[in-house]
Protein backbone atom coordinates (compact mmCIF):
# COMPACT_ATOMS: atom_id res chain seq x y z
CA UNK A 1 0.00 0.00 0.00
CA UNK A 2 0.79 3.65 -0.93
CA UNK A 3 -0.10 6.37 1.29
CA UNK A 4 0.31 9.52 3.47
CA UNK A 5 -0.85 7.25 6.39
CA UNK A 6 -2.27 10.13 7.85
CA UNK A 7 -6.06 7.61 8.18
CA UNK A 8 -7.82 5.92 11.42
CA UNK A 9 -6.80 2.20 12.31
CA UNK A 10 -8.20 -0.53 10.20
CA UNK A 11 -11.86 -1.84 11.17
CA UNK A 12 -12.26 -5.15 12.88
CA UNK A 13 -12.94 -6.89 9.06
CA UNK A 14 -10.67 -5.51 7.27
CA UNK A 15 -7.45 -6.54 10.31
CA UNK A 16 -9.24 -10.04 10.39
CA UNK A 17 -8.89 -10.56 6.41
CA UNK A 18 -5.24 -9.03 6.92
CA UNK A 19 -4.62 -11.95 9.14
CA UNK A 20 -6.39 -14.55 6.78
CA UNK A 21 -3.96 -13.62 3.95
CA UNK A 22 -1.39 -13.94 5.95
CA UNK A 23 -1.82 -17.38 7.19
CA UNK A 24 -2.07 -18.19 3.50
CA UNK A 25 1.97 -16.50 3.73
CA UNK A 26 0.55 -13.35 1.83
CA UNK A 27 2.72 -10.57 2.75
CA UNK A 28 2.07 -6.68 3.07
CA UNK A 29 4.52 -3.73 2.30
CA UNK A 30 3.73 -0.45 2.73
CA UNK A 31 5.53 3.10 1.37
CA UNK A 32 4.32 5.86 3.35
CA UNK A 33 4.89 9.08 1.73
CA UNK A 34 6.13 12.07 4.03
CA UNK A 35 6.51 11.96 7.48
CA UNK A 36 3.31 11.61 9.46
CA UNK A 37 2.35 8.27 9.15
CA UNK A 38 -0.39 6.69 11.82
CA UNK A 39 1.72 3.83 13.44
CA UNK A 40 -1.15 1.48 14.39
CA UNK A 41 -1.76 1.55 10.98
CA UNK A 42 1.65 0.70 9.53
CA UNK A 43 2.37 -2.40 12.36
CA UNK A 44 -0.10 -4.45 10.22
CA UNK A 45 2.36 -4.50 7.10
CA UNK A 46 5.52 -6.63 7.21
CA UNK A 47 7.56 -4.19 6.01
CA UNK A 48 7.89 -0.41 5.87
CA UNK A 49 9.25 2.25 4.07
CA UNK A 50 9.49 5.84 4.71
CA UNK A 51 10.35 7.76 1.39
CA UNK A 52 10.39 12.03 1.99
CA UNK A 53 10.81 13.22 -1.26
CA UNK A 54 13.13 15.72 -0.45
CA UNK A 55 15.66 13.67 0.41
CA UNK A 56 17.83 12.92 -2.68
CA UNK A 57 18.86 9.67 -1.33
CA UNK A 58 15.44 8.42 -0.68
CA UNK A 59 14.64 6.45 -4.41
CA UNK A 60 18.21 4.44 -4.08
CA UNK A 61 17.47 3.54 -0.45
CA UNK A 62 14.16 2.59 -1.59
CA UNK A 63 15.42 0.52 -4.22
CA UNK A 64 18.07 -0.96 -2.05
CA UNK A 65 15.15 -2.34 0.34
CA UNK A 66 12.67 -3.59 -2.15
CA UNK A 67 15.68 -5.77 -3.24
CA UNK A 68 15.86 -7.18 -0.51
CA UNK A 69 12.52 -8.48 -0.42
CA UNK A 70 12.89 -9.96 -3.34
CA UNK A 71 15.16 -11.64 -2.45
CA UNK A 72 12.97 -12.88 0.79
CA UNK A 73 15.00 -11.10 3.72
CA UNK A 74 12.37 -8.78 6.06
CA UNK A 75 13.61 -5.15 6.21
CA UNK A 76 13.21 -2.99 9.38
CA UNK A 77 10.97 0.09 8.85
CA UNK A 78 12.83 2.34 6.71
CA UNK A 79 13.24 5.49 7.44
CA UNK A 80 14.58 7.60 4.40
CA UNK A 81 13.47 11.22 5.93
Amino acid sequence: MISDFVMSGFDPQTKQQILQAKENKTQFHSLVIGSSQNQAVIQEFDNNWIYDPRNPDSTINLVRNINQVAKGKKTETMDFI
